[in-house]
């Protein structure tokens, strides 16, 4: 059985949904099929990073949502960027958006529509990108994942922001791991993944300098494809080893 991972920030800014897609696009090199959802409907961009035209995108999250579709009609293949990697896209036209934050949506219909995309599509893992902050649409995809990745960055606001997080993760019983994202280079990455291990008591599963050039692209390629020996690469294939081993050990 496939398993469910959120991947969640407390605040925006912190490249998830560019780890998001660069991390489920690594994982497909390795023989793994992958399946990334953007939950964050109020706010979706994915798309932008996989670089997928309107045209490709018919049926959306929303519409699977309200009824209009199957969960499987949503689904659009990446076939150029991963043997086996597939997309859910979220509605990025402002009525749409606007139908969402006034009526919402039945949650066990999302519920529902992540188990089904496992079982149809066989997946390894199904990635959640969810919006920023702990509105009761993230705590819920959170409450029915299998594992938790939080993403964050070295500064005061991310901190505390991260440990409201973790609080609820750990009352919901759910494991989860720490990615730091855009270190800045006056940093020593090893004494900021001690000071985020002492101060959270969880495991660090990577650490990431900032780079100018990955936050030049990130929105508009999924940057290891083009760039596999760039050191934003090498850093994404070792979380990718990382998150594998918490499964296959």
């Amino acid at each position: 059985m496939g398993k469910k991972i959120v991947v969640h920030s407390f605040k925006g800014g912190t490249g998830k949904s560019n780890l998001t897609a660069n991390i489920a696009t690594a994982l497909t090199k390795m023989g793994k099929t992958i399946a990334v959802v953007d939950s964050d409907i109020k706010s979706p961009g994915l798309h932008f990073i996989f670089n997928i035209p309107d045209e490709k995108m018919e049926w959306k999250l929303n519409d699977y949502l309200w009824g209009k579709c199957e969960i499987g009609d949503t689904v659009v293949e990446l076939t150029s960027l991963g043997e086996k990697l597939f997309f859910i896209p979220a509605s990025l036209k402002a009525g749409e958006i606007l139908k969402i934050l006034r009526d919402g949506y039945e949650v066990a219909q999302f519920n529902t529509g992540l188990s089904r995309l496992i079982d149809e599509l066989d997946l390894d893992y199904l990635f959640v990108d969810t919006h920023p902050g702990l509105d009761e649409d993230t705590l819920l995809a959170i409450a029915a994942s299998d594992l938790l990745l939080l993403l964050m960055r070295p500064d005061k606001q991310d901190y505390t922001g991260t440990a409201v997080s973790l609080e609820v993760a750990a009352r919901l019983e759910k494991p989860t791991y720490i990615i730091v994202n855009k270190i800045p280079s006056i940093f020593n990455l090893d004494e900021v993944v001690g000071e985020v291990k002492d101060a959270y008591l969880k495991p660090v599963l990577g650490a990431i300098p900032f780079y100018e050039e990955v936050s030049a692209a990130a929105s508009g390629k999924v940057f290891i494809l083009s760039n596999p020996l760039h050191d934003f690469s090498k850093c994404i294939n070792e979380i990718t080893e990382q998150f594998l081993k918490i499964f296959e050990e």
